[in-house]
C-alpha cells in the first residue's frame, strides 16, 4: 500500500508540474509521424470514450451514491446465500492535464458501504489509479500507469468483473476466479518506454508489477495471495500505411503462497504479431490485432518436481472508436497463474466492452467476461482442477442536470469452480443498483 501511495503521490506531483506548461491539443500523443505502438504492445487499454466525453486539462470532484441489491452476499462467512440491501458513498477527485510534452490522468475515489441488514459486513474501500506519459524526446515516450484496489466488495470498483476497458494484450495472472466479497488488496503496475528509431521502425520495452492479497484467509478459502513481476521487450516494423508487424518477448515470474509453501511459474514467450488499422480518420479508428507463438513454462512447488514445457500462446484484439460508438473484444490463449489459485493453468480469456451515445441524454454500456482455466499441475498440492466464470454488467446513464448524472445497472456472475468451498455452494450472483452522481468540473490551465 506504501508504495501505491507514494507512486499516486508521485503522479499528482507530476501533474501539478505540468500546469505550468503550455496546453496543447495531444490527441496523436502516441504516435511519432502518422507512426503507432500498435494495441499489442502499445501498454494502454482501448479507449471508451465517445462524444463529447472526450476533453482534457480539467479538475473534476464529485460525489456518488449507490443503492444496490444483490441475492447473494455470502462473503465466504457461511456456505447460505444472503440477500442484502447495501449502500455506498463515493467522494471522487480526477485530475486530467494534457500538454506538448506529457499527459497525465489520476482518479483517487475513495468509499465507504454500509450493508442491510447484516451490518457486520460494512466497509470503506480506497481507489486510487494514474496513467502519466511524458516524451523525453522527439521520438520516445515514456508511461507509467498504477491501479490500487482496497475493497471488501468487487462491485467496488467501476465495471467490476472487466474494469470496464480490454486490452490488446493478454492477462498477466489468472483472472477467472471472482469473489465477490471478501478483503482484498490489489495494485498492478506498468513502466514502459517506446522510441521510433526510424522512419518505419519503433523498439520498446516494458516491466509490470502485481499483487493480490486476501487479509482474511477465512473469508476466501480455497484462495491464496500471490504476486507477479514481468520485463518484455518489442520491435515494431510499419510495413505500409495502416499495417504493422513485429514481434515481442516475454518473461513474467507468478508466485502464489499456499498453507506454508510457495508455488512458482515462470514462463518465456516469443509472440510475433501483426496489425491493421482498417479504418483510421477523425470519424473513427477500427483495429485488428494477432499474436501466436510459443511459449516456454516452467512450475514448481516447495517438495514437488519441477515441470517444464512448451504449449502454444497467442491473443486477437479488435477495437472500434468512434464519435458515438466505442467497442473492443479480446481473446487470449496461454499458461498462467496467480489470481488466487496455487499452481499454473491454462487459461482461455475473452473480454467484451461496448458504449454507446444512444441520444444526448442516454449512453448505454454492455461488459462481457469469461474465462476457463484448466490446471496443468495437479499433482501440485493446494492446486484446483480449474473451473470457468462468466459474467456481465449492463449500464444505462442520464444527466439529470449538467452536474448531476443518473445511473441504473445489472449485474450478473455464474461460476464453476467445484473445489472452492464459498464458490461452489452459491455460483450464481445477480445484482442491482441505481446511483446518482454530482460533479463539478473545471479547467485548468486557463
Amino acid at each position: 500500500m506504501v508504495r501505491s501511495l507514494s507512486l499516486g503521490v508521485i503522479l499528482l506531483a507530476a501533474v501539478q508540474a505540468m500546469a505550468q506548461d503550455t496546453p496543447a491539443d495531444t490527441s496523436g500523443f502516441n504516435e511519432r509521424n502518422g507512426m503507432q505502438a500498435p494495441p499489442p504492445v502499445s501498454g494502454q487499454a482501448f479507449s471508451t470514450q465517445v462524444g463529447s466525453e472526450v476533453r482534457m486539462n480539467y479538475l473534476s470532484m464529485g460525489l456518488g451514491t449507490v443503492i444496490a441489491y444483490d441475492n447473494n452476499l455470502v462473503a465466504g462467512y457461511g456456505s447460505k446465500p444472503l440477500s442484502e440491501w447495501s449502500y455506498t458513498v463515493w467522494p471522487t477527485i480526477t485530475v486530467d492535464k494534457n500538454t506538448r510534452r506529457a499527459l497525465a490522468l489520476v482518479t483517487y475515489t475513495p468509499g465507504f458501504t454500509f450493508y442491510e441488514p447484516t451490518s457486520s459486513f460494512n466497509e470503506s474501500d480506497q481507489n486510487l489509479s494514474g496513467n502519466v506519459q511524458y516524451r523525453m524526446a522527439e521520438h520516445t515516450i515514456v508511461s507509467v500507469q498504477d491501479a490500487f484496489l482496497k475493497s471488501s466488495s468487487i462491485y467496488n470498483a467501476p465495471y467490476a468483473f472487466t474494469g470496464g476497458s480490454v486490452s490488446g494484450s493478454g492477462p498477466s495472472q489468472v483472472t477467472g476466479v471472482i469473489v465477490p466479497f471478501a478483503n482484498r488488496i490489489s495494485n498492478a503496475s506498468t513502466a514502459e518506454v517506446t522510441s521510433q528509431t526510424g522512419e518505419h521502425t519503433m523498439i520498446g520495452g516494458s516491466g509490470t508489477f502485481g499483487e493480490l492479497d486476501y487479509p482474511n484467509a477465512a473469508q476466501a478459502p480455497g484462495l491464496y495471495n500471490s504476486d507477479s513481476v514481468s520485463g518484455s521487450g518489442f520491435y515494431n516494423q510499419r510495413i505500409s500505411t495502416n499495417q504493422y508487424l513485429g514481434a515481442t518477448y516475454q518473461y513474467s515470474q507468478i508466485d502464489a503462497y499456499p498453507q506454508n509453501v510457495t508455488s512458482e511459474t515462470t514462463s518465456n514467450t516469443i509472440l510475433p504479431f501483426y496489425t491493421i488499422y482498417l479504418k483510421n480518420s477523425e470519424t473513427g479508428t477500427l483495429s485488428l490485432s494477432a499474436t501466436a507463438g510459443p511459449e516456454y513454462y516452467s512450475a514448481t512447488q516447495t517438495g514437488v518436481t519441477q515441470l517444464n514445457a512448451w504449449a502454444p500462446s497467442g491473443t486477437a484484439s479488435l477495437g472500434w472508436q468512434g464519435r458515438r460508438t466505442n467497442f473492443a473484444t479480446s481473446y487470449s490463449h496461454l499458461v498462467t497463474a496467480g489470481g488466487g489459485l496455487s499452481g499454473a493453468y491454462r487459461e482461455d480469456d475473452a473480454k467484451f466492452f461496448a458504449r454507446w451515445e444512444l441520444t444526448h441524454e442516454w449512453r448505454l454500456n454492455l461488459a462481457l467476461a469469461y474465462a476457463n482455466n484448466k490446471n496443468i499441475t495437479p499433482l501440485f498440492p493446494f492446486s484446483e482442477p480449474g473451473g470457468h466464470a462468466l459474467s456481465g454488467t449492463l449500464v444505462g446513464e442520464h444527466p439529470l442536470t449538467r452536474d448531476l448524472m443518473m445511473e441504473v445497472g445489472y449485474d450478473r456472475l455464474h461460476e464453476d469452480y467445484s473445489s472452492i468451498s464459498t464458490i461452489a455452494s452459491s455460483p450464481d450472483s445477480d445484482r442491482v443498483y441505481i446511483s446518482l452522481t454530482y460533479r463539478l468540473t473545471r479547467p485548468l490551465g486557463r
